[in-house]
């Protein structure tokens, strides 16, 4: 069992140096307690005895290790959105797309380069493929190429699926999306425009990869986007990146910021553009200084296209009756619930559940369930690595969470790790002793390390909890981890069956 722990300035600290030595992200003095939580979710999902033993371990193994890049994961949370920010999108739309295209077409070069650096699950570079096949009505023949990067190795899975619930869309009116995007169940929606072609992702780390790239196409840009990103890095990264981001756009590339940071400290190498309740950096080498407003860029010879759907745009109050105003505030869209994901998970639409419970799971809350679900949905699917960010995640909403420590233990179980796999499945026990199918895990355990008497005990125990406590449920009163207590309890009132 794992040593009883103190926690002090000092073991905190070596966790966030470790953030800041690997991905640049730096933790504040009131980040505390979440940097603690983090931490203590991790170390309880791991093997290791001790603290340091862990954080020293975690030291050492590579980004592309499954428990590191299920820490990563939870470092930044990847809060994002459709069209979010709507004066920069309009920025793009109305000036700087058609400024590109106008110069391109000059030069006879039809070539359009994107990055869309920190894109979490994909929503913004696809925002952008959609405004360029808006605003560009022959962009079919060009050479476009956007690049999603993230250091989150799950969040960009699901930016490749491109299947998005209703959340990735708050405050987007839904007439304007139903040429893009194809419905998949309720509440869940597909990119299914060719736009999405123009997309793709890779994994990128701000803080130690080297800029330019031009191997990963990270050289020669048109467009750079880098919004609430450098809000997690300090001064020292956050000047490096800028020199970085300077010498990846080619001359006259636009750099889109988040709104808290602009800094001329930082950008002082660029010329602020402003345009209506935005402001944009410009790389020096510019041919057209300030970009006049244009909706479209359509020029002689450019050939004839299928008719492109007109892009989201973000509702405003004053544009709108109040019967047909979009909504704008988090609070006023309905988050899915824990019953509609879990009819769709048992209706086997895992695309769907999933799509409703990232919804629920990134909308806040105390419940651990949503997070506990998707690292089962994800462990049904063998994606243990992300399983396990998922685990993380409903431990660090409840680190007593029994069922997460059962299925954390199962996975271990399942990759052959079988000393992790006992352990966790002995802090699920310890947490909840009366759960049958706990005792029936472990005895899987044991018998897979070789120990049949110990095995034999463990599913002796389990029969005989599951006759006490497993009669009278239905599957749908259970998580699915939970639901082998049902089958124990038939087979020990078999065995035994009781007295009339």
């Amino acid at each position: 069992m794992k040593a009883a722990f103190t926690w002090t300035g000092e073991a905190l600290a070596s966790v966030a140096d470790l953030c800041v030595r690997r991905w640049g992200i730096r933790f504040r003095e009131g980040d505390s307690p979440r940097l603690r939580l983090l931490s203590e979710s991790a170390y309880l999902g791991s093997a290791d005895e001790s603290f340091p033993g862990f954080v020293a371990r975690l030291s050492s193994l590579d980004d592309d290790d499954p428990e590191m890049q299920a820490f990563i994961a939870q470092l930044v949370v990847g809060e994002t959105s459709f069209f979010r920010d709507q004066p920069q999108f309009n920025a793009l739309r109305e000036s700087v797309l058609p400024a590109i295209a106008a110069d391109r077409r000059r030069e006879g070069r039809l070539q359009l380069r994107v990055w869309s650096a920190g894109c979490a699950s994909g929503e913004e570079p696809y925002s952008v493929a959609m405004l360029i096949a808006e605003t560009i009505p022959d962009w079919r023949d060009w050479d476009i190429r956007i690049l999603g990067t993230d250091i989150n190795p799950f969040a960009l899975r699901r930016a490749r699926l491109a299947r998005f619930g209703d959340w990735s869309f708050r405050g987007v009116e839904d007439e304007s999306i139903r040429g893009y995007f194809l419905p998949v169940g309720a509440r869940t929606r597909y990119l299914q425009h060719p736009c999405r072609e123009l997309v793709k992702f890779d994994r990128h780390n701000l803080a130690t990869d080297s800029l330019p790239d031009p191997e990963r196409g990270l050289a020669g840009l048109d467009v750079i986007l880098c919004r609430n990103v450098t809000i997690y890095f300090d001064l020292a990264l956050t000047r490096r990146l800028a020199d970085g981001f300077l010498e990846a756009l080619g001359p006259g590339g636009w750099l889109f910021v988040g709104h808290a940071e602009p800094d001329p400290q930082v950008f002082g190498r660029f010329e602020p553009v402003e345009f209506k309740e935005a402001l944009v950096y410009r790389a020096p080498g510019n041919t057209v200084k300030h970009p006049a407003p244009s909706r479209d860029v359509r020029s002689a010879g450019s050939g004839r296209q299928s008719p492109t759907p007109s892009v989201p745009r973000r509702h405003s109050a004053k544009d709108q009756s109040p019967m047909s105003r979009a909504v704008e505030d988090h609070a006023e869209i309905r988050l899915p619930t824990l019953a509609e994901a879990r009819v769709a998970y048992d209706a086997h639409d895992h695309a769907g559940a999933s799509a409703l419970l990232v919804a629920i799971a990134n909308g806040g809350g105390s419940d651990p369930t949503a997070a506990h679900l998707l690292a089962q949905l994800s462990a049904d699917e063998k994606h243990y690595d992300e399983a396990l960010y998922w685990a993380f995640r409903a431990l660090l909403l409840d680190r007593f969470h029994s069922p997460t420590m059962m299925l954390m233990g199962l996975i271990w179980l399942e990759r052959g790790y079988l000393p992790r796999a006992r352990e966790q499945l002995q802090h699920a026990i310890f947490n909840n002793p009366r759960a049958p199918e706990a005792h029936f895990y472990l005895s899987m355990v044991h018998r897979a390390l070789e120990n049949p008497d110990q095995s034999e005990r463990s599913r002796e125990r389990a029969l005989r909890l599951a006759r006490a406590h497993g009669g009278n449920l239905l599957e749908s009163d259970l998580l699915p981890v939970e639901r082998p207590r049902i089958g124990l309890a038939k087979e020990a009132l078999a065995k035994s069956p009781p007295l009339e």
